[in-house]
């Protein structure tokens, strides 16, 4: 779920419907997600449980994470 999310930012993509529509569309978000599609009140629910963990100290390293290890297996 969290990579959906991930996945959503980087493309610009913020709404619950949108991501919900991405998944189910969306190639590279399919692959990122390992396929799960979930709904847009799954996502909601996931985003209102989690939003402690998904606090901006959190949210800013697990970014940095996923983009040094992109650019790592990129290089």
């Amino acid at each position: 779920m969290m990579g959906l999310i991930l996945y959503g930012i980087t493309h610009g993509v913020s709404s619950l419907r949108a991501l919900e529509r991405l998944a189910r569309v969306d190639l590279g978000c399919m692959w990122v997600t390992g396929g799960i599609a979930p709904d847009y009140a799954n996502i909601g629910r996931y985003i209102c449980l989690y939003e402690h963990a998904l606090a901006q100290e959190f949210f800013e390293a697990q970014t940095r994470t996923v983009l040094a290890s992109t650019a790592t297996s990129t290089a």
